[in-house]
């Protein structure tokens, strides 16, 4: 039950009511803390509209669903009474897909017999992949083939459908895994079904924040292009581009501006430097899902990273993941259309380190840099990520003590692992931290500059 004030679980609702309209808002940013229930009471009842006496409170619409019951209100008029709201629920048919058995079935049948294109009673992974660049799925069904691309190695040995089918899903795996997700709605566990949720709360909550401008800011679009928008692809090995990427927004956000070109019509043209132009489409709902390269910045990040796909692997079928064929410093040299120059910080003095640091981070040539955290014998200290391209994005010298200039470097997943940071690091959010060219010295491995000689055309 909602009232004009109202407070559940650290997430306020203010609800403003009149005959004709009803609206809802939410402190998402409480709201979406994971376990945090809203205490709103879901019921099927007709109007939508409860009486005190249908109440029941063992029953509530758990996170995911903020934005759904404010949706919801919004569009429900007859549920104010008397110009006022009184008690309002959710009817069943406004679960979220990942709580309703009914729906889920229902999508998932036809869905099926969409993406098997050659009617072999199988989903292949080409087939998943030519799916996950159809533009024309609602995003329930593109939140569906992102999950079926995600697990598909899970969900294809739920049935023995005899050699050679490996991870191709049968009609047979799909309903077995329907079947799965029925019991576990009625009280019988199964992990497979609990990471399945898991990861359908995790596309609705990416696709919920995710703009799909090429700069969130039109009028300003330098004011998106920041550091924070850069995140690396869920299951696909770039870090080393998104890294410099990133980078070179921090110090150089024209430069990025100045290889996109929109051409209005859902496709986007970028030239690396001394590069020839990659035309790529706009990405899906169902990557956006699935990779999470999206973010409230814009999409350009994403145009980016799809380019540079498409360069290693021009007739790859999944944009996103042709990098996985790069390596190291590839992403750097295509970014910047410059060489890179990686140094071992054991072997390399403070003074280089800052000369580097200061000729590509405050000087007018505006290049980017790279560090990684593995050390000389592939251990890593706790908190820190092994063999992993992080993103130098400031750098302040100390003209009396080079060792105490301080690096600011961040991870280009957009967080850092749960443990704690070593001591002298300072987590600053979102994957970034801060500490001195000591401190670095004493965890770092490598270090990474782009330096002024140029690559030659890369030919396609």
């Amino acid at each position: 039950m909602i009232n004009t004030g109202d407070s559940f679980g650290g997430a306020h609702y203010n609800v403003e009511s009149a005959p004709w309209q009803t609206r809802l808002s939410v402190d998402t940013n409480d709201l979406m803390e994971p376990g945090i229930q809203t205490g709103v009471a879901l019921l099927n009842q007709p109007n939508n509209v409860l009486e005190q006496r249908g109440l029941l409170p063992a029953t509530v619409i758990v996170p995911e669903m903020a934005s759904q019951v404010a949706a919801q209100i919004v569009r429900r008029p007859e549920a104010a009474i008397a110009g006022r709201v009184g008690q309002l629920a959710v009817g069943a048919g406004d679960r979220p897909l990942e709580r309703d058995i009914a729906r889920l079935e229902g999508l998932l049948n036809p869905l099926f017999t969409q993406i098997d294109t050659n009617r072999n009673g199988f989903i292949t992974t080409a087939e998943l992949n030519a799916a996950m660049r159809n533009p024309n799925l609602s995003r329930e069904q593109a939140m569906l083939v992102a999950l079926l691309k995600e697990m598909s190695e899970q969900i294809a040995p739920l049935n023995d459908d005899g050699w050679f089918t490996g991870s191709q899903i049968s009609r047979t795996d799909l309903n077995r895994l329907i079947g799965m997700w029925r019991s576990h709605l009625n009280g019988t566990e199964h992990p497979l079904i609990e990471t399945a949720i898991s990861n359908m709360q995790q596309y609705r909550s990416r696709l919920e924040i995710s703009s799909r401008s090429l700069y969130a800011n039109a009028d300003n679009p330098l004011a998106s292009t920041v550091p924070v928008a850069c995140l690396q692809p869920d299951h696909v090995g770039n870090c080393h581009f998104v890294a410099a990427m990133a980078s070179l927004a921090a110090v150089n956000p024209q430069a990025i501006r100045d290889m996109i070109r929109d051409n209005n019509n859902g496709t986007y043209t970028v030239t690396f430097p001394h590069q020839t132009p990659i035309t790529v489409d706009a990405p899906t709902e169902a990557e956006l899902a699935h990779y999470g390269t999206g973010g409230a910045h814009g999409i350009w990040s994403t145009i980016l990273q799809m380019a540079y796909g498409s360069y290693w692997s021009p007739r790859g079928e999944s944009p996103l993941e042709g990098a996985g064929g790069s390596i190291r410093n590839d992403g750097m040299r295509v970014i910047s259309g410059m060489s890179a120059e990686t140094y071992t910080m054991s072997l390399t003095g403070y003074s280089t380190l800052d000369a580097g640091l200061e000729s590509c981070m405050n000087s007018p040539q505006h290049r980017p840099a790279v560090v990684r955290f593995n050390s000389l014998f592939g251990q890593t200290d706790p908190g820190l990520v092994s063999g992993h391209a992080y993103s130098v994005i400031g750098y302040n010298r100390d003209a009396n003590d080079v060792t105490q200039s301080t690096i600011t470097v961040r991870n280009p997943w957009g967080s850092n692992p749960s443990a704690p940071l070593p001591e002298g690091i300072t987590d600053l959010g979102n994957g970034t931290i801060r500490m001195t060219l000591q401190t670095l010295n004493n965890h770092c491995s490598s270090v990474s500059f782009a330096r002024q000689s140029l690559l030659r055309r890369r030919g396609r």
